[in-house]
C-alpha cells in the first residue's frame, strides 16, 4: 500500500500515530488502540478536506478496561474528517445527539449520521469480507461525511455549497450504494431516531468516531423487564377496578 493513502486520517502503512439507555458523556477518558482497517475501500475527496483515504470501518481494542456493556473489540466510522486518528486515543463516551455542530458541521448532521450508522453499519459488518462489503462500508462512510459537512445530499456538490464536501474518485459500486443511503436519509425528513454512540476524542491529536451503543447488562435487563411487568400488572388492576365500577 502506498503511504499516501490514509484511513480517515490514519496512514495506511500505520505509521501515524452502551448501557440500558444511551450513555451520557463519560467524565473519565477511556483509552482505545487502533488495530486496523475493517471493511473499507479507497476513495478521494475534496472540499473541507482534500486527499485520498480509506473509507469504511476502523477497528479498535480497549486499552483501558472495557466500559460496562462493551466488548473488548469494536468497530467505528469516522465522524471527523478534518482530523487524524492516532494509534491510541482517549475517548469520552456520549450520545451522537450531544455532539456539538460548530462550522463546518451542518445542523442536524450528527442525527442524520447516527441514523445512517444505525440503519446500515451492523448489516455491513456482518457481510462476508470482500469487494461487496468493502463497497458498502465505503459508501456508508461517504454518506456519513456528506450529511455532516454538506447541506445537499449529493456527493458531487460544488465547492460553493455549505461545507463543500464532494467525492472526486470512488468505484462505481460505492457511488451507487452511497446514493441509496443518502436518498434513504433524505426521505426520512425530520423523522429520525438512532441509538449510535459518539466517541469524543478528548485530545487535540485524536479523531471523533461513531460506534454501536453497548448492550445492556443482564441485571439491567432484569430491572427493565421488572419495570415493564409491573406496569402491565398495574394496568390489569386498573382495568379490573374499572370493570367492577361500570
Amino acid at each position: 500500500m502506498s503511504n499516501r493513502l490514509v484511513v480517515c486520517g490514519v496512514a495506511a502503512l500505520l505509521t501515524a500515530s452502551a448501557g440500558a439507555s444511551r450513555a451520557e458523556a463519560s467524565s473519565i477518558p477511556l483509552l482505545a488502540d487502533f488495530t486496523g482497517i475493517g471493511r473499507a475501500e479507497v476513495v478521494s475527496i475534496a472540499g473541507v478536506r482534500t486527499g485520498t483515504f480509506w473509507a469504511g470501518e476502523l477497528n479498535w481494542n480497549w486499552y483501558t478496561p472495557a466500559p460496562s456493556g462493551w466488548t473488548d473489540d469494536f468497530y467505528t466510522y469516522c465522524v471527523d474528517v478534518l482530523k487524524n486518528a492516532t494509534y491510541r486515543q482517549a475517548f469520552a463516551i456520549g450520545e451522537m445527539s450531544d455532539k456539538p455542530t460548530p462550522s463546518p458541521l451542518v445542523a442536524n448532521g450528527t442525527l442524520r449520521a447516527a441514523w445512517l450508522f444505525d440503519q446500515y453499519a451492523s448489516d455491513i459488518h456482518e457481510m462476508s469480507p470482500g469487494a461487496i462489503a468493502n463497497a458498502h462500508a465505503a459508501a456508508l462512510q461517504l454518506a456519513i461525511w456528506e450529511v455532516l459537512y454538506d447541506t445537499n445530499f449529493n456527493l458531487k456538490t460544488s465547492a460553493t455549497s455549505v461545507g463543500g464536501f464532494r467525492v472526486t474518485s470512488a468505484s462505481a459500486g460505492v457511488w451507487a450504494v452511497a446514493a441509496v443511503y443518502l436518498n434513504a436519509v433524505h426521505n426520512q425528513g425530520s423523522s429520525l431516531y438512532a441509538d449510535a454512540t459518539w466517541l469524543d476524542s478528548v485530545l487535540t491529536t485524536g479523531q471523533d468516531q461513531m460506534t454501536q451503543s453497548p448492550v445492556p447488562e443482564p441485571a439491567t435487563l432484569m430491572l427493565l423487564g421488572g419495570g415493564v411487568a409491573g406496569l402491565a400488572a398495574r394496568r390489569r388492576r386498573q382495568r379490573t377496578r374499572d370493570q367492577k365500577t361500570s
